[in-house]
């Protein structure tokens, strides 16, 4: 049952003001972690096979763990795009949003480890849906 908190989410991170020496508060919102949640499972969903769905209540709290994290950093990768830039003054050049790169590689680990967990989760929920019977073509046949 995920019962993953965004307060369990921002410690994972150690998001918090008083880590935070660069920024005024934390870096994700309610509202960002909320959204990133419904895109883990969204892309839990739509990952093969698509005949074992789950929702909110029932994902594994670590897939949506990094579901989260790999929705959340992939949203600071667009963020940081937007904003980089450098300013240069005098012979000095200095980068204002240098984070661009950290950012893609965190989504790209994040997004590899969900993917990877979620396609092993789905392959043993099939395995076991389907244990117990052995369907063949010979069955319906008469016994001579």
């Amino acid at each position: 049952m995920a019962t993953i908190t965004n307060e369990q989410i921002r410690s994972f991170l150690a998001d918090s003001v008083e880590n935070n020496h660069l920024i005024d508060g934390v870096e994700f919102t309610d509202e960002r972690i909320d959204l990133a949640k419904m895109l883990a499972v969204d892309s839990y969903n739509t990952l093969p096979p698509i005949a074992v769905t789950t929702n909110a209540e029932t994902i594994q709290d670590t897939l949506m763990l990094y579901g989260t994290l790999w929705h959340l950093y992939s949203g600071q990768v667009a963020l940081s795009a937007r904003n980089q830039m450098s300013y240069s003054d005098g012979g000095l050049t200095i980068p204002i949003e240098e984070r661009y790169q950290f950012y893609v590689q965190m989504a790209q680990m994040y997004e590899q480890q969900f993917k990877q967990m979620a396609t092993q989760a789905k392959i043993s929920h099939n395995m076991e849906s389907a244990w117990g019977e052995v369907h063949t073509d010979y069955a319906s046949f008469p016994i001579w």
